[in-house]
């Protein structure tokens, strides 16, 4: 079943970024699958460019300044 509303259609850009595998969505459906496809696309990062814990990624090039919070989405 094609989809109501297209996100492709509105965010062309979408085709050339990591979200292409879901640009078929709607955006409803997109919002509601995001903390599983931020995990899918967590796993991909290059790990000698990343720190990544848990569903946090941070870069190594990234200042993180005293103080500073940084969770992931559970």
């Amino acid at each position: 079943m094609a989809a109501l509303v297209d996100v492709s259609r509105y965010a062309g850009s979408i085709a050339g970024s990591a979200l292409a595998p879901w640009g078929h969505l709607e955006p409803w459906h997109l919002v509601e699958q995001l903390s599983a496809i931020v995990r899918e696309l967590l796993a991909t990062l290059p790990t000698d460019e990343f720190d990544i814990s848990d569903e946090l990624a941070v870069h190594r090039s990234a200042v993180v300044e005293l103080g500073a919070v940084l969770k992931g989405g559970r």
